[in-house]
């Protein structure tokens, strides 16, 4: 309240009055004008797509609600999602768009609009291009419904990985690399002959380059960000799962062997932790740094999953197994175990 008072009492030096206009509609409608500009985003990709064609009625709420792995469910990896004309619903338009839009508005709205992630305004272009991994569910004959959407970058635009962002190269994040977790690096046949020498490293920036410099081939690494989920709350749990298991499939299927991730949800994480629990010599998941989420007991942590160990655990898990290694992992971390 103290700052929507602050911007309708006070002037914008040096900007058209019109600035201050737009400023003052902003927080009387929305929280702020960041909120504010992300609505307009969705209007635009909405209003757009209903221009060229009739509103399609939404086939959202027809779809089945089992939490069964059928027929209906697909998946695939799309090499170039700005090519794609496809048509797809979302849980979050009566609109058909193409998947590039659909892709867009479904970050939109559950990075920017629930989690607040108000930076990804300034690169939504990202959301429209490149190679991303798809899980869709068909409904009787209509659109098919666009559940999760990932963003795959590959080692040729290491450039623009979210893990070399300043954000994520701060002292701020603690290193976590065990000599157990070395020992996997060293077994899993990916890296270097002996990567012993990063348990040395004291700065995340330094160690996350030598990490990926000691990869044998660059070719088979990629960092796997923006992964949305979307659709009914109560299913939502078992569309992460669906897309978890079926990326990290199709990942070990077209050979990137190595995926560089960065994870808060407590869920993924109890999962990773209980495979991890039964593989020593090599753990499908390695967290690397982690760092505590502001205003919550949550942590964020840095990694790399091995999604040929992980890929064949996941062949071997249903929604029941995924679930019920999760809850084991929660009890045991209550009491200590496993922490």
């Amino acid at each position: 309240m103290k700052l929507k008072k602050n911007i309708s009492e006070n002037l914008l030096f040096g900007l058209p009055p019109l600035f201050r206009l737009i400023e003052n509609c902003a927080t009387k409608y929305f929280d702020n004008i960041l909120e504010c500009w992300a609505n307009y985003e969705c209007y635009k990709i909405t209003s757009k797509a209903s221009k060229t064609q009739n509103i399609h009625n939404s086939g959202y709420f027809a779809l089945s609600n089992t939490c069964d792995e059928d027929d209906s469910y697909k998946y695939e990896i799309v090499s170039n999602i700005e090519n794609d004309t496809r048509l797809f619903h979302t849980s979050f338009s009566n609109v058909a768009l193409d998947l590039p839009s659909a892709n867009l508005l479904i970050n939109i709205e559950t990075f920017i609009k629930q989690q607040h992630w108000y930076e990804m305004l300034y690169c939504l272009d990202v959301s429209l291009n490149s190679e991303h991994f798809i899980l869709y569910q068909e409904n009787n004959g209509e659109l098919p419904l666009l559940l999760s959407t990932a963003l795959i970058q590959r080692w040729s635009n290491q450039h623009k990985w979210l893990t070399f962002q300043p954000f994520f190269q701060t002292e701020n994040w603690t290193i976590e690399l065990s000599n157990e977790k070395l020992n996997t690096l060293n077994n899993c046949g990916m890296y270097e002959d002996d990567v012993n020498y990063l348990a040395q490293e004291k700065e995340i920036k330094n160690l996350d380059r030598k990490m990926l410099q000691s990869v044998k081939n660059k070719d088979l690494v990629c960092e796997i960000i923006r992964m949305a989920i979307s659709g009914k709350n109560e299913k939502l749990n078992f569309t992460l799962f669906l897309t978890l298991k079926y990326l990290t499939i199709e990942l070990s299927n077209i050979g990137l062997k190595i995926a560089y991730t960065i994870v808060e949800q407590p869920s993924i994480l109890g999962f990773y932790r209980s495979v991890n629990s039964e593989n020593c010599e090599i753990s499908p998941y390695i967290s690397v740094c982690s760092q505590h989420v502001e205003g919550t007991k949550l942590k964020t942590y840095q990694g790399i999953v091995l999604t040929d160990v992980m890929s064949k655990i996941f062949k071997e898990t249903n929604f029941r197994s995924y679930n019920k290694r999760i809850i084991t992992m929660r009890k045991l971390e209550r009491i200590g175990i496993h922490g």
